[in-house]
């Protein structure tokens, strides 16, 4: 057996190489007693500044809640005045006026409509016998006496059989839609001057910067037409509907249809739309289920524009159109009846060409169908 040496006061064992791997000649360490108790630490000094925070964001708190609850009680002290109320807080009721007028019109080439909140409807009626204009004031203030005081700051002028006396709430087109429909139709001239059978129907209201005195007044308009009020020499009138904020909807009305919505719904049922017809909306949905005119002539194909910006566009045709489609959504898909093939990815969409590959190569009319972000469906009729 070999010997170690031990160096300084801590016992360490050095082997020699005969003892190298006998680890029973290494001495073991004395067990170390621990104490009968643990160390004793010192206490940490607590810190105040915890509680000071705590103790401020309550306060600020109390203090917010007590402004919200000082404000509310204000607010529903004050006296509705000039209209002004808000709605939600249960100090406000709607108000309604309706009335009905007869338009000495037989017939009628040329309908305007000018809207700035409210839906408006225009459809054939079998059952009338002339033509009429119905309006709908609503009013959302606290007292009858404000909603008086709204009625009469609210205008609804219908031209005939009165003249329109405020200026037209819709926007001024520079010139207008030049017609080339298979059937003549009477077109209004630029300086205001409109031909005889026109009817023209013009809201106005009272000027205001403030949202929630704007979002408290609306005006629906439903114009009803007998069969015997479209023109003469054919089924086609021209038809000018602007409205801000509400639904457009138009029922067996056929011709140039110029509809524009801002935010709202555009729907058309039972109609055939001819040359240079837009329908068109800001935010909502558009709806098409009818027909569309096709040039007689290849060269000059009839052109149709269908556009929202946010919202869903649904096209149903009758037949198989012979029309050159022209679809595109940067977010969302195509999808039709018709056998066309689209690439719906997940990213921009677009398709141009034949609706119909199989109707042939003479095309007599383009459907621009435009969606920034929403889908398009293109479906064929059964009937």
């Amino acid at each position: 057996m070999g010997s170690g040496r031990y160096r300084g006061q801590e016992p360490h064992y050095e082997p020699d190489e005969d003892s190298y791997y006998d680890r029973s000649a290494i001495p073991r360490r004395a067990a170390r007693r621990r104490p009968p108790y643990p160390p004793t630490q010192p206490r940490r000094k607590r810190r105040s500044w915890p509680l000071l925070l705590a103790g401020c964001g309550l306060g600020i708190v109390a203090t917010v809640v007590l402004s919200i609850v000082v404000v509310l009680f204000l607010v529903l002290r004050l006296p509705q005045q000039n209209g002004f109320a808000i709605p939600g807080l249960g100090t406000t009721k709607t108000f309604t006026r309706e009335s009905s007028t007869q338009v000495p019109l037989s017939t009628i080439s040329y309908l305007q409509i000018c809207n700035k909140m409210g839906n408006v409807s225009v459809k054939m009626d079998p059952n009338a016998s002339s033509v009429t204009v119905q309006s709908t004031k609503k009013v959302k203030v606290a007292t009858e006496a404000d909603a008086e005081q709204e009625f009469t700051r609210i205008a609804v002028e219908i031209q005939p059989p009165n003249n329109i006396i405020n200026a037209l709430s819709c926007i001024k087109r520079q010139t207008p839609p030049t017609q080339t429909t298979s059937s003549p139709i009477a077109t209004p001239t630029i300086g205001g001057t409109m031909p005889n059978n026109a009817l023209i129907v013009n809201v106005t209201m009272p000027n205001t910067t403030n949202f929630v005195q704007a979002s408290s007044r609306a005006v629906d308009i439903t114009v009803k037409l007998p069969q015997t009020a479209l023109p003469e020499t054919g089924s086609f009138m021209q038809l000018d509907v602007e409205d801000a904020v509400g639904d457009i909807t138009i029922n067996g009305v056929s011709g140039v249809l110029n509809l524009r919505g801002g935010t709202g719904h555009v729907r058309v049922e039972q109609a055939i739309m001819a040359h240079q017809s837009r329908l068109e909306t800001r935010h909502g949905d558009v709806h098409f289920n009818g027909l569309i005119e096709v040039s007689k002539k290849a060269d000059q194909p009839f052109r149709y524009l269908i556009q929202s910006e946010q919202g869903n566009i649904n096209v149903t045709l009758s037949g198989n159109p012979n029309v050159t489609l022209d679809a595109n959504t940067n977010v969302g898909a195509i999808r039709s009846d018709f056998p066309i093939n689209v690439d719906n990815n997940g990213g921009p969409v677009n398709y141009h060409g034949p609706l119909d590959p199989t109707a042939g190569t003479t095309v007599g009319a383009s459907l621009i169908l435009d969606v920034s972000t929403g889908n398009i469906k293109i479906n064929q009729s059964v009937r």
